[in-house]
């Protein structure tokens, strides 16, 4: 299953960003997700509902500043219908720089649930 997300970037996002997804509830233990051609996967909660992705250098999106929205689109392995609910309506999570990546939140995500 793929999605795909509309981020709006911060025209401050000029040497690479990351974004964070929260799933309504945590994944299927088999649903996994995919780094693609544009975004790498940096880490996953404990109980597979966040997960955090980094641009990738090499993307023709890691300079933001001449798009209004960049199209983000990740795949995820081993969904269920229950699986693709929590993904349909996650929660984003944007970083201005790629320094300032998700993973802090993964940590404290664990520690602190929703």
């Amino acid at each position: 299953m793929s999605i795909v997300f509309l981020v709006k970037p911060w025209k401050k996002s000029t040497s690479g960003w990351s974004l964070g997804i929260v799933a309504t509830k945590p994944l299927s233990l088999g649903a996994f997700p995919i780094s693609n051609s544009m975004m790498k996967l940096t880490n996953i909660s404990k109980n597979n509902q966040m997960f955090s992705f980094t641009i990738k250098n090499s993307s023709q999106f890691w300079d933001v500043t001449g798009y209004n929205k960049i199209p983000v689109m990740i795949t995820f392995n081993g969904v269920t219908g229950d699986d693709q609910k929590a993904l349909e309506s996650a929660t984003l999570h944007y970083y201005v720089l790629q320094e300032t990546e998700t993973t802090c939140e993964i940590d404290r995500f664990d520690c602190y649930p929703l």
